[in-house]
């Protein structure tokens, strides 16, 4: 992602790429404390699945 400077003002793709970053580290933060609170590997599947966490985007 370029940084906008005098010459290049921000735009909608830039935008858009930083909002899909914040969405990814959300996503793996969520997942994380799903996991600690977990009873077991079952579980954290279970509930994964069930907040739409699974798997790679």
């Amino acid at each position: 992602m370029r940084q906008p400077g005098p010459d290049r003002p921000p735009g909608f793709a830039d935008a858009r790429a930083s909002a899909e970053q914040a969405e990814a580290a959300q996503r793996r933060q969520a997942a994380r404390l799903v996991a600690g609170k977990s009873l077991d590997a079952d579980d954290c599947r279970e509930l994964l699945s069930m907040l739409g966490l699974t798997g790679r985007r």
